[in-house]
C-alpha cells in the first residue's frame, strides 16, 4: 500500500473499520446494559430502597395465604363438612390471621433495628407472637364451639382450624422462604 492509499485510509475510514467501532460501541452498551442488570439482580441499587423486597414478601405473602386456603379447603373435604356462610367467614378470618401473622414474621425480621439480636432470636420473637395470638382465637371460638348452634359451630371449627393450619404449615414454610431470602 502506498503512503498516499494510506492516508487516504486514515483521513476517510473504510466501511470495514466503520464496522469495527459500531461493534466496539454495541458491546460496550451491551456490556453497559448487563452490568446493570447484573447489578439489579445483585440488588445494589433497588434492595436499599426496599422496593425488591416489598415485592419480593408482598408475593410470597399472597403465594402462602392461598397455599393455606387450599389446605383448609382441602381439609373441610375430607371431614365433608358443608361450606357455609358461617364457614366462609371462618376462612376469611383464618387469611386475616394469616397475613397478620406474615407481617409480624417480615417486620420482626427485616426491622433496620440494629440490636444485639439476630435474625433467629427475631423469628423466635414473631413465633411468640404469632402463638400469643393463636392461642386467644382457640380460646375465643371454644365457648362458640360448645356453646354455640349449627352456624356458630361451622365458624368456630372453620375458625379453628384454619388457624392451626396457619400456625403449624404455613408460618414454618413462610419463615424457611424468609431465611433462604437472607
Amino acid at each position: 500500500m502506498t503512503h498516499r492509499a494510506k492516508r487516504r485510509e486514515e483521513v476517510n475510514p473504510s466501511d470495514n473499520q466503520i464496522q469495527q467501532v459500531s461493534n466496539q460501541e454495541q458491546s460496550a452498551e451491551h456490556k453497559g446494559l448487563a452490568r446493570e442488570l447484573i447489578d439489579l439482580l445483585k440488588g445494589d441499587s433497588l434492595v436499599q430502597s426496599g422496593l425488591v423486597v416489598l415485592v419480593l414478601t408482598a408475593a410470597l405473602v399472597i403465594f402462602v395465604s392461598v397455599s393455606e386456603v387450599i389446605l383448609l379447603l382441602a381439609i373441610a373435604a375430607l371431614i365433608g363438612w358443608n361450606m357455609d356462610l358461617a364457614a366462609v367467614a371462618g376462612i376469611i378470618i383464618a387469611i386475616g390471621t394469616g397475613v397478620n401473622d406474615q407481617i409480624v414474621i417480615t417486620d420482626e425480621t427485616l426491622r433496620g433495628e440494629r440490636v444485639a439480636y439476630d435474625w433467629k432470636q427475631r423469628i423466635k420473637n414473631a413465633f411468640f407472637i404469632i402463638m400469643a395470638a393463636y392461642f386467644t382465637i382457640v380460646v375465643a371460638m371454644i365457648p362458640l364451639l360448645f356453646a354455640g348452634a349449627g352456624l356458630l359451630k361451622g365458624f368456630a371449627i372453620t375458625t379453628i382450624i384454619g388457624a392451626s393450619i396457619g400456625v403449624f404449615i404455613t408460618r414454618p414454610v413462610f419463615v424457611r422462604v424468609i431465611e433462604i431470602l437472607l
